[in-house]
């Protein structure tokens, strides 16, 4: 007899350890592998959290393997280190869960500058001390309600960058797992004495997220993560990033 193999999937989260402080956010990206029957949505959740710490709502779609999970800690926020478990759970058509723990992956640099991985036994957030606000915090001017994006056309943005006084270091902002089909463009490093980077982003054909091809109705929206790490350090080591933006397609002019 032959039978269908039972759904299976695993998950990675990268980097190992999280680093925030009161009033900040960090970021880790969520890479999936399908291996049989998965063909709906993952949500991702985290237990033993520190005190005042939580996970923004996460879900890797059908259309993406890699997804941006959002950790935000309170202003008052304990300071603390925790080990912690990041769990990806899909929900068959038949209403039966499958839950698997993502493994923690972090990355090396070899002597010919290869990244290698390297898997971790325990995932690691903590909460450390710092002055009365991040040293920087992100956001996109304008996106609270998402960005709107026109098709094979580039749409400016500004990515603020609010530092905290006496905070001077050059900077990078990164992209975190865009959907497929986005790309960002410009000159993404921001100097000491900057506080903004204006970019662009554009949509090109392999979007079709946008264009009403998702496997599956009621998905939440795709989104964007902006992340932002200090030059000189090494290519994850970010220190904040933005909150997740939705992604919408703009409508076309109508033709006079």
């Amino acid at each position: 007899e032959a039978f269908d193999a039972a759904p299976e999937f695993r998950l990675s989260a990268t980097p190992d350890a999280v680093n925030l402080v009161p009033g900040g956010q960090a970021v880790v990206s969520i890479q999936v592998e399908r291996r049989e029957n998965i063909a709906g949505a993952i949500a991702v959740t985290v237990d033993g959290l520190p005190p005042g710490v939580t996970a923004l709502p996460c879900v890797v779609p059908p259309d993406a393997d890699r997804v941006s999970l959002v950790l935000r800690a309170e202003t008052n926020a304990v300071i603390a280190a925790n080990p912690v478990t990041i769990f990806g759970t899909y929900t068959g058509t038949d209403g039966k869960q499958i839950v698997r723990r993502a493994a923690p992956l972090d990355f090396y640099r070899i002597q010919n500058n290869q990244l290698r991985p390297l898997w971790r036994g325990t995932q690691t957030v903590a909460v450390v001390e710092s002055e009365p606000s991040p040293a920087v915090s992100v956001a996109v001017e304008g996106a609270e309600n998402g960005i709107a994006l026109a098709m094979n056309k580039e749409t400016p943005i500004v990515v603020k960058l609010a530092r905290r006084e006496g905070f001077k270091s050059e900077l990078f902002v990164v992209p975190m797992n865009f959907p497929p089909g986005v790309s960002l463009r410009g000159n993404t490093y921001v100097g000491g004495d900057k506080s903004e980077a204006q970019l662009s982003l554009y949509l090109d054909g392999n979007a079709r997220f946008l264009t009403g091809e998702r496997p599956a109705k009621n998905l939440p929206p795709m989104q964007l993560v902006f992340a932002v790490r200090p030059n000189g350090v090494p290519d994850r080591d970010f220190i904040a990033c933005s909150a997740p933006i939705a992604v919408s397609l703009k409508p076309e002019p109508a033709k006079p």
